[in-house]
């Protein structure tokens, strides 16, 4: 038996339904969802972007090109001067270098809490300082290493018949006037390989 009021239509005691709360604010909700799409859109066109995260290793590389003089009087003349100077730099952990011919390579590493920036200053005013000291046709550079400093491109050339000189007049000479017109204008340094007969040149 129905407890409702005699004679009343059935369902007339039943609580009206609630509005749902997204039907009744339908038209807000739109523009929000619109303007946070539009949003998302124009950030992507404006967002910078980076193959790889700004990180900033603690190490310094000096590069020393020298024409082709050999390695044995690089070593005496450049490379050991300079790593004497790059030790009592303040942060400095350790210095490493290779030496080939007519080139050097000095790799100055720096404890993890120094500031780089202030670092890469010290390791330039040493550099400086020595050049009075060094060869008059040596010619040197300093980087302080970030993704940006590591080389995209390596151009070896080897010969079984020629020799290092050769192979240095063929890269300084021929390849890098030929690739230095092109619009991205890369930066050569140069390195004589580890094996004989053999000239590395990393393009960054």
């Amino acid at each position: 038996m129905s407890g409702g009021a005699p004679g009343a239509p059935a369902g007339a005691n039943a609580p009206a339904p609630a509005d749902p709360f997204a039907i009744r604010h339908r038209m807000a909700i739109i523009f929000i969802t619109l303007a946070i799409c539009a949003a998302g859109v124009f950030s992507a066109f404006k967002m910078p972007s980076s193959v790889f995260p700004e990180t900033e290793f603690p190490r310094c590389v000096v590069l020393i090109d020298n024409g082709v003089m050999p390695a044995d009087e690089m070593m005496a003349t450049i490379t050991r001067p300079l790593e004497e100077a790059m030790k009592d730099i303040p942060g400095v952990v350790q210095v490493r270098s290779a030496t080939g011919r007519g080139s050097a390579e000095v790799n100055v590493f720096f404890n993890w809490q120094v500031n780089m920036v202030q670092s890469e200053l010290y390791v330039l005013n040493r550099v400086a300082q020595l050049k009075s000291s060094l060869p008059a046709t040596a010619k040197t550079t300093v980087w302080r290493l970030t993704f940006n400093a590591f080389p995209i491109l390596g151009v070896s050339l080897t010969s079984p018949k020629r020799d290092i000189t050769e192979l240095w007049e063929v890269a300084r000479y021929d390849l890098k006037p030929a690739s230095s017109a092109s619009p991205a204008s890369p930066a050569w340094i140069w390195w004589a390989g580890a094996l004989p007969n053999t000239m590395w040149s990393p393009i960054r």
